[in-house]
């Protein structure tokens, strides 16, 4: 009988035969005297009601019900959703305002709960490893001049933000469990990533900015924007009081590869049009603790870490630079003060300094591993901690009064010497000794100038601008 019911109503023959799934009258529930014989879901229909209080949802059992009013009224009605059939517009709208024209102000789509416990969400598994997929070609058809996004997530301000607010247009989030582990080598595992595929092996051609992720910062060409900490293109945030350990690495920015034989050009390349500095590690504060990175042979004993090597490779003629950083200098100089280097390195001493090891603004080193041999070959080659060179080639001139040097000390000696400041000391190195204070290759020094006439050779050097001869004796011992 209850079947045939059904089927003229068109409705389904309800799962549970004990139970209201209707019911109406002219007052508003209650769970105390309406609480048994209502099924779950039963809807209640309060005839004599008003805004807010004409339809309820028993949300509670058949035998103890829990009646919640469902609020119809303009303010809190659910968005409208159209389907389209045709070709053209939306297939699927939302009308996220009401017919009052207030915003809609409930979520839209959840799938599962926020929780921090398994089975609250939709199962990722190997049967369903892509739970929502937005899949977009350009079906076969060039694509115009225009800004495409496959998913555009986008959330306009139109008021100050003046609180303590975490606002993200879109986010990616991977929450690992207490005590669970990822311990895999080869596991990829990242809450947002930027896959660019290119497919087959034929030739292609790039041009324009092709990057897998891209962050682009977009305003007004006029106006003043201050900025009171920062703003960029890329943060790398870390919140946590963890010590990390191990053999591996902890970094804000990685360039690695994952398969493949090819390598990235460059690991970090900056447009010289692009940045007004290229990079900057903390800021420079004379006498400001905190200011720069801190470099205290505690828990950092260097600021900046380059290492290279040869590769296991023999290195092949020419010439290797671990590290380069040219200048050039294009256009005419006529100032009377223009100070250029290529590199500065500076120790700042702010407080009295006693040590017996060594304060210097760059340390040079040359470290000959035990049991090797280093070898001058046809006499052209310098074993050197520091080598400089200075390149006059034919053509160019060096200008009257002016000195071009393999090194020139300066600076401010006003203060008390009551030790001694000196252009350049050797000192005594901690085992061994030096052959001599420095080395002259033949065509630097002279004989022509041997006053007393006892085979003696002269070094010319300059004092003053002035060409002098400093004596010395090629055999003497004493």
């Amino acid at each position: 009988m209850i079947g045939r019911v059904c089927s003229l109503i068109k409705m389904m023959v309800p799962e549970r035969n004990r139970g209201l799934l209707w019911a109406s009258k002219a007052r508003v529930p209650s769970n105390a005297n309406d609480a048994d014989g209502y099924q779950s879901g039963c809807i209640w229909l309060n005839t004599a009601g008003a805004a807010g209080t004409c339809l309820w949802v028993n949300e509670g059992s058949v035998t103890v019900a829990s009646w919640v009013a469902t609020d119809m009224s303009a303010g809190d009605a659910a968005g409208t959703l159209t389907f389209d059939d045709d070709t053209e517009g939306p297939l699927i709208a939302l009308e996220t305002t009401d017919p009052t024209g207030d915003a809609y102000t409930h979520p839209f789509l959840i799938t599962g709960a926020y929780a921090s416990s398994c089975g609250k969400g939709i199962a990722l598994s190997a049967t369903n490893t892509r739970p929502v997929s937005f899949l977009f070609d350009n079906a076969s058809a060039a694509l115009g001049s225009a800004d495409y996004r496959a998913v555009l997530s986008r959330v306009y301000l139109c008021s100050d933000v003046g609180n303590a607010v975490t606002l993200n247009a879109l986010r990616g989030q991977i929450k690992l469990a207490d005590d669970k582990d990822i311990s895999h080598a080869s596991s990829a595992v990242a809450p947002v990533q930027g896959y660019f595929e290119f497919a087959g092996t034929a030739a292609r051609t790039l041009n324009g900015h092709v990057a897998c992720v891209r962050a682009a910062l977009e305003e007004g060409a006029s106006g003043t924007t201050t900025i009171g900490t920062y703003l960029a293109g890329f943060e790398a945030t870390l919140n946590s009081t963890r010590t990390y350990a191990g053999a591996g690495l902890l970094a804000g920015f990685l360039v690695n590869i994952h398969g493949g034989t090819s390598k990235w050009q460059h690991g970090l390349y900056i447009d010289p049009t692009s940045a007004t500095v290229g990079i900057t590690l903390g800021a420079e504060a004379f006498a400001t603790a905190g200011s720069g990175l801190p470099v205290d042979g505690v828990t950092l004993h260097s600021g900046c870490e380059f290492y290279f090597d040869d590769g296991g490779v023999k290195l092949a003629a020419g010439y290797t630079e671990a590290f380069r950083a040219g200048y050039l200098i294009s256009i005419a100089i006529t100032d009377a003060d223009v100070s250029c280097y290529t590199s500065h390195d500076y120790i700042y001493i702010a407080a009295d300094v006693e040590t017996s090891g060594g304060i210097g603004a760059t340390w040079a080193s040359l470290l000959v591993k035990t049991g090797m041999t280093i070898t001058t070959s046809a006499g052209v080659c310098d074993f050197s901690a520091f080598n400089a060179s200075v390149d006059v080639p034919s053509g160019a001139t060096i200008g009257a009064g002016t000195f071009a040097c393999g090194i020139a000390c300066g600076g401010n000696l006003g203060g008390a010497h009551t030790g001694k400041a000196v252009c350049l000391r050797a000192r005594t190195p901690s085992a061994g000794a030096w052959d001599g204070l420095f080395a002259v290759e033949t065509g630097l020094y002279v004989e022509t100038h041997d006053a007393s006439a006892d085979v003696a050779g002269s070094i010319p050097i300059c004092v003053n601008g002035a060409v002098v001869y400093l004596q010395y004796w090629p055999n003497a011992t004493t």
